[in-house]
C-alpha cells in the first residue's frame, strides 16, 4: 500500500511539472507615438488564434496562458493605424514585455462603410 502512494505521488508531481511549464504570458503598454500618451482600450490580439486582451486606462494590457513559441500581435482601435508586432517569441513561465507606438489615423486612410436601409412610408 506504502508503495502504491508512493508511485501515485510521483506520477501527480510529474503531471503538475508537466502542466506547468507550458505556457507564458504577454504584456505591455500601448502608447500614442509623438507624445507617449497611454492609449486606452486598443485591442491586442494574438493573431491565428482568440487569445488577446484590451488596454486598461493607463494602456496596459497583458495576455495569460500564451502557449510556447513565437508568435505575432495584431495591435488595433478605431481611428488609429493598426500595428502588428511580429517574431515575440514566449518562453515556458515568462513574461515577455511587447510595448508598442501607435500613430493617429487620417480620415483618408480610414475605411468607410455606408449601410442604406429601407422602411415603408407610415400613412
Amino acid at each position: 500500500m506504502k508503495e502504491l502512494v508512493c508511485s501515485a505521488l510521483v506520477v501527480l508531481a510529474l503531471y503538475i511539472s508537466a502542466i506547468a511549464g507550458t505556457t507564458g504570458k504577454i504584456r505591455g503598454e500601448i502608447t500614442e507615438k509623438e507624445t507617449c500618451e497611454p492609449i486606452p482600450y486598443v485591442v491586442v490580439q494574438i493573431e491565428g488564434t482568440t487569445m488577446g486582451a484590451q488596454t486598461d486606462t493607463t494602456g496596459r494590457y497583458e495576455i495569460q496562458n500564451v502557449p510556447v513559441g513565437t508568435w505575432r500581435l495584431q495591435v488595433t482601435k478605431c481611428g488609429w493605424v493598426s500595428t502588428r508586432v511580429e517574431s515575440i517569441v514566449v518562453d515556458s513561465n515568462q513574461t515577455t514585455f511587447v510595448d508598442v507606438a501607435m500613430t493617429e489615423s487620417t480620415l483618408d486612410s480610414l475605411p468607410c462603410c455606408i449601410l442604406i436601409t429601407y422602411r415603408d412610408l407610415i400613412n
